[in-house]
């Protein structure tokens, strides 16, 4: 505009007077959060250690019912995974996997629906590559779970999807883990970002620590998000998105990324189709 009608000081004046005004706006409201964020920080920061620890134990509390309180359940998790060579900036994607998620007392079940979007006979475990689960409150309840006797140490608070949350590192050392990874028992450790309105935990990372050095594998990472989701009419807070992210000794990468929706509700006899 300034360019094409150089002319018009009129115009030009009022164009920057509105910049000025939106520019402002912006600021004022960089100036919000920076100051909201800073308040949420001192919140966390000024928490003595026994309410530091109260919120551990509601946190626990929420996560170690969690599962008793969720129906038996389908989704369908979508994978896309995807592999990174050394010396490379550029993720590949390898497939794209459908897959039906069955969940009742008896755990997490699959059952293979596409690869590539075409229909496939395979089982879960037959199509080979990095494969992943824990995801509905297994992992949750392994961080939680007293005889774990996992270390929490109070973070700077950081937001997911809009929310404060108080920020936990943790720890679990090995003797104590569930952690499996190539079948073998690790140690691991990550984030847990607690809303301090619910309990509940929203978000999580664990990264494994300790894999032996003759592996090709040389770490493991997951992250899972939760959120909403409607089942049978009702909202159940469920996961809604995940990653896992394995590093091998030439410095190559695989990610998982995992999206779950269609939840429904389904009946006992429907889960003889599925694998564990």
């Amino acid at each position: 505009m300034i360019e094409r009608r150089l002319g018009h000081h009129k115009t030009i004046s009022q164009s920057i007077g509105r910049g000025w005004i939106l520019v402002g706006a912006v600021v004022l409201a960089i100036i919000v959060l920076s100051f909201a964020s800073a308040v949420d920080a001192a919140a966390q920061n000024d928490l003595s250690p026994s309410e530091k620890t109260q919120i551990i134990e509601k946190a626990r509390e929420v996560a170690l019912q969690y599962t008793a309180n969720l129906p038996n359940f389908i989704c369908t998790e979508t994978i896309r995974r995807s592999q990174i060579q050394k010396r490379s900036e550029t993720w590949k994607l390898l497939d794209t996997i459908a897959v039906d998620v069955a969940f009742s007392d008896q755990g997490e079940r699959y059952n293979m629906l596409t690869i590539n979007g075409k229909p496939t006979r395979k089982s879960f475990k037959e199509i080979g590559g990095t494969r992943s689960d824990g995801e509905f409150g297994t992992i949750l309840q392994w961080i939680f779970q007293p005889e774990s006797q996992t270390q929490f140490q109070s973070e700077r608070p950081a937001d997911v999807r809009g929310r404060s949350t108080f920020v936990f590192s943790y720890g679990i050392e090995k003797e104590h883990s569930k952690f499996e990874v190539n079948h073998t028992i690790t140690a691991f450790g990550g984030l847990i970002y607690v809303d301090p309105e619910t309990n509940r935990v929203l978000k999580m990372t664990a990264i494994t620590s300790g894999i032996p050095a003759s592996w090709a594998l040389t770490s493991f990472s997951q992250e899972v998000d939760y959120g909403f989701a409607e089942i049978g009419g009702q909202q159940f807070f469920l996961p809604l998105h995940a990653q896992t992210t394995a590093t091998m000794q030439d410095r190559s990468q695989t990610r998982n990324e995992m999206e779950f929706g269609n939840y429904r509700k389904f009946t006992s006899d429907a889960i003889l189709k599925f694998e564990p």
